[in-house]
């Protein structure tokens, strides 16, 4: 990964998760084109329970790449399809939940 490596996190409805993975089985292939044009490089998504842990790497810093995806139409039309599966997405400022690193093996 050579781009910034950034750790997020959502939580879903109580008893969203089920539906949250099958929409993400079948991801819109104009998402996936949109988040390689925006240079993300490596995209991941855990789930346990209502909470999802994400992992990205961009070229650009993460919240410009966020900033960019929020407001591209196929991403605003991808997320109003599952807006109804998250209880809690970004802060009380409206920033993205982003995790703090606060150990990296490579870096002791």
């Amino acid at each position: 990964m050579a781009g910034e490596l950034t750790a997020f996190m959502y939580v879903l409805e109580d008893g969203a998760g089920e539906e949250y993975d099958a929409r993400h089985a079948q991801v819109w292939p104009e998402i996936v084109e949109l988040m390689r044009g925006a240079g993300v490089e490596w995209y991941r998504l855990w789930r346990r329970d209502a909470l999802v842990v994400g992992l990205m790497s961009s070229r650009e810093p993460f919240r410009t790449t966020h900033d960019f995806l929020a407001t591209h139409p196929v991403q605003v039309a991808w997320s109003g399809t599952m807006a109804h599966l998250f209880r809690e997405t970004t802060d009380a400022d409206g920033a993205p939940l982003v995790l703090r690193e606060v150990f990296d093996l490579a870096h002791p």
